[in-house]
């Protein structure tokens, strides 16, 4: 839960904002991934995503200092 994982089509595995970036060279927003390699702005988009993936279920609401929720579906 700590951070994402994905698989390419050529088996390798990826991670974190890596991911984005290969879902996005697939869409619509394929124009933001060159943008998103820049030195600088890619270190602090990978500083974000790691800070806001081990907090995301607070973040979110999810959970608090009383624990988490898991709702069930219906």
């Amino acid at each position: 839960m700590a951070e994402i994982h994905g698989r390419l089509e050529n088996g390798q595995m990826v991670i974190g904002v890596e991911v984005f970036r290969q879902l996005y060279l697939r869409t619509f927003f394929h124009f933001l991934v060159p943008i998103s390699r820049l030195w600088g702005l890619r270190n602090i988009l990978d500083l974000a995503y790691t800070f806001f993936a081990k907090h995301r279920l607070k973040l979110t609401g999810r959970c608090s200092d009383k624990g988490c929720v898991v709702s069930t579906p219906s």
